[in-house]
């Protein structure tokens, strides 16, 4: 099943989402244009929340793949036995000290070999402590790099109408955008209880339900409400 969703960050760059357990492919676009990729998430069943940052960056399975794995052991299967003959050898004639030597040699560069390959795939995993080693402001640069600016630091909403000042929106922030399940419906049994909730509510977008000539004057209305926002 392919799934396909825009998060809109908000004017300093916050956003929140949630993603249920799959690979993603992620592409950052400026003003709706502009579209480019910046890598591949994964999502699993005992991921913790994280910036999209720690996704991106976070080794995956697929690191390491097949034919990578199979030339690691086939470099140390030859710097074993590098190492074996170098040792054997090591008491033979002056020939034969030359010849152990090659192998000590080859058993060298098949350990460099070695240390190359692991370098390739530990350089993402090691990408994040290289940032916080360096310093708040390097890490500010890999957020705004990112397009994340101060999102990522900001405590995200308690609920979709929490309006503490410097929290992040959450999906669906105020009801605008959010799907409303049927246990969410606000319903009035009469024009006084709507009224006292009019006079009550948070700003934003509701689900709302009344019988006839409760809400809007002849007709039973069942549908999304806007409260206006300060």
């Amino acid at each position: 099943m392919r799934t396909r969703a825009d998060v809109v960050t908000g004017n300093n760059g916050e956003y929140s989402f949630e993603a249920q357990v799959g690979k993603y492919c992620v592409y950052l676009k400026r003003d709706w244009r502009d579209e480019y990729c910046v890598g591949d998430i994964a999502v699993y069943d005992d991921s913790k929340p994280g910036t999209l940052n720690d996704f991106l960056t976070a080794p995956d399975e697929g690191d390491l793949k097949p034919d990578v794995v199979k030339r690691f052991e086939e470099m140390v299967a030859q710097a074993q036995q590098s190492a074996g003959a170098a040792a054997g050898n090591a008491q033979q004639t002056a020939q034969d000290v030359a010849a152990a030597a090659g192998y000590a040699r080859a058993a060298e560069q098949a350990k460099n070999d070695i240390d190359a390959a692991l370098t390739g795939t530990l350089k993402m995993a090691n990408h994040l402590s290289e940032i916080a080693a360096a310093g708040e402001k390097a890490q500010q640069k890999s957020r705004d790099n990112l397009g994340l600016k101060s999102a990522a630091t900001m405590e995200a909403q308690s609920d979709i109408y929490d309006r503490t000042k410097g929290r992040l929106a959450i999906p669906g922030a105020f009801g605008f955008g959010c799907a409303f399940l049927p246990e969410d419906v606000i319903r009035f049994d009469t024009k006084s209880d709507f009224l006292a909730w009019v006079r009550n509510a948070l700003p934003g977008e509701y689900s709302v339900a009344g019988p006839y000539d409760i809400i809007i004057p002849d007709t039973r209305f069942e549908g999304d409400a806007q409260h206006p926002v300060d």
